[in-house]
């Protein structure tokens, strides 16, 4: 006899949820980050990768070794103070929209905001983007990455979205890696969630007249 849908609802309710915490990297996806981390970077030192379920990561030994992960997106900004509290080198896989929210505080890392769509191990399609203490750019959108992903995973194309230059933020670093266009930033006047009244979905941080006026020239010629 065939169990009732009210019991089926009453079985689910007390499955686990599936959430960003859960997304399991497919093995072809991090053997291209990592041999990106390890080619770019001169990384020699060994690599591990620290995050499992039910462990807990500030218990590894990090001695003479590179982090190079897809961390629970929920604590990824506590793991990264962690890891610049404790000089620990990483390359953290990041939630792509908000990516920036962890140039916040002043944290002395890089985000690589590519912003590539990844589907998941367990069915879930997240923006991701990354993030680095491994090199001394405050912002590096990275066209050879985000290519690189793309190749082996592709997604649906999101809608265009038109975005100032005075500032920079996920939607407007997605445009140059996807148009195979190296832009990098050594440091900004002060990150945002807001521009002009209106909120900038997942922050964004303002520019100097130096790096505005590039910015734009790019997004002139790219617009055109």
């Amino acid at each position: 006899m065939p169990k009732s849908k009210t019991y089926e609802e009453f079985v689910n309710k007390f499955k686990p949820k599936l959430t960003t915490d859960d997304c399991y990297t497919p093995p072809k996806i991090y053997s291209v980050v990592l041999e990106w981390v390890k080619k770019y970077y001169g990384v020699n030192e060994r690599i591990i990768r620290p995050f499992n379920p039910n462990d807990d990561y500030k218990k590894y030994d990090y001695s003479d070794a590179v982090v190079v992960d897809n961390p629970p997106f929920s604590i990824l900004a506590e793991i990264i103070d962690y890891y610049l509290d404790n000089d620990i080198k990483f390359f953290l896989f990041a939630p792509g929209l908000i990516c920036f929210n962890y140039l916040a505080k002043n944290r002395k890392i890089c985000i690589l905001p590519i912003n590539v769509d990844i589907t998941y191990e367990n069915g879930a399609r997240v923006n991701t983007s990354f993030v680095t203490n491994l090199e001394n750019n405050a912002i590096n959108i990275n066209a050879e990455l985000y290519k690189l992903i793309k190749n082996c995973h592709d997604d649906k194309p999101r809608r265009k979205v038109k975005h100032s230059c005075d500032y920079i933020c996920i939607g407007n670093c997605n445009k140059l890696a996807k148009r195979g266009i190296d832009f990098k930033i050594k440091s900004f006047k002060e990150f945002v969630r807001k521009k002009d009244n209106y909120a900038i979905f997942g922050g964004g941080v303002l520019l100097h007249e130096y790096d505005r006026e590039k910015f734009k020239n790019i997004l002139d010629e790219i617009n055109d």
